[in-house]
């Protein structure tokens, strides 16, 4: 029986064993049958390999794992176990860590590195998931603003406006929309233009049946705006805390043009309209998603 083993084993290391005395030919026996199930997990099993570099894992980090599937080990044996240079193997293994897929164990032969339960490797599927959204999100917003650039034969006017008649003019141009005001504001427009015309503003919101949309930092907030109670039919408001969008000035987006305001408590009164639709579309996707993510006052 012991002859066979030690053919076996001659096939695997290229030298008979049936030379040596009987105890270590059992001791070699049962060395050879441990790298020879490594053997499976680190190179036979090229499917497990593939399908960990999908999660996101990298050729080494997803070797260094399969090689701590079986048993924990120093840092040195991983090394010599996947070939591996040493210095190598610490900045990957911390980079494991941090993904919270291998760990630390403390023996009384000092610390070795472990795989973590299967499970844990959902986390490399949520954090993909994360990337693939915001990424989803920057194309989606980068996309209009890029055919703006791309697009040269489309109209693009830039008109510039000064005093307070010159704001006047602007908000006067917004009651033109088909489509509705986005607003990011960052106060009420008697700072701009005085009470008496702002309400004079809001009858005709009222009578035109413009919806407004504003999204407002909580300090900028007025709950009572208007004398008009169905004023607030028309003007929907939500809050957003100034660490996420800090809003200094007045932007407004309708129909395919976006106009700038300077702060509403500066002395001088200073106004732009950009008129480009892909601008404005871009401008458009970036208040909705700020939108969705912004609190009801009223709820609160």
């Amino acid at each position: 029986m012991y002859i066979q083993r030690g053919t076996f084993l001659n096939r695997l290391q290229g030298r008979h064993l049936a030379a040596y005395p009987h105890p270590l030919r059992i001791l070699t026996l049962g060395f050879h049958k441990q790298s020879v199930k490594l053997s499976f997990i680190m190179r036979n099993n090229s499917e497990l390999k593939a399908r960990l570099k999908r999660l996101g894992l990298s050729e080494d980090e997803a070797v260094i794992f399969m090689c701590l599937i079986d048993a924990p080990k120093t840092l040195l044996e991983v090394s010599r176990v996947t070939g591996i240079h040493r210095s190598s193997v610490y900045r990957i293994v911390d980079g494991l860590i941090e993904k919270s897929i291998v760990h630390e164990v403390t023996t009384d032969n000092g610390k070795l590195i472990a795989a973590a339960q299967p499970g844990a490797l959902e986390l490399l599927v949520i954090e993909q998931e994360k990337i693939a959204e915001s990424r989803r999100s920057g194309f989606n917003q980068l996309l209009p603003f890029l055919s703006a650039i791309k697009d040269r034969d489309n109209a693009f006017a830039v008109r510039t406006y000064s005093g307070v008649a010159g704001v006047k003019q602007m908000l006067w141009n917004e009651l033109k929309t088909q489509t509705g005001i986005l607003m990011f504001s960052c106060g009420p427009l008697e700072l701009a233009v005085g009470r008496r015309w702002a309400e004079k503003y809001r009858v005709e919101i009222i009578e035109r049946g413009i919806v407004q949309r504003s999204i407002e930092n909580p300090e900028a907030y007025e709950p009572h705006l208007s004398a008009y109670k169905a004023y607030s039919t028309y003007y929907l408001v939500k809050q957003l805390p100034k660490e996420m969008l800090s809003i200094n000035h007045e932007l407004t987006i309708h129909d395919d043009t976006i106009s700038l305001y300077n702060s509403w408590t500066d002395n001088t009164q200073l106004g732009t309209e950009i008129k480009n639709p892909f601008l404005a579309t871009f401008m458009r996707q970036m208040f909705e998603h700020y939108w969705s993510l912004a609190k009801d006052p009223q709820s609160e």
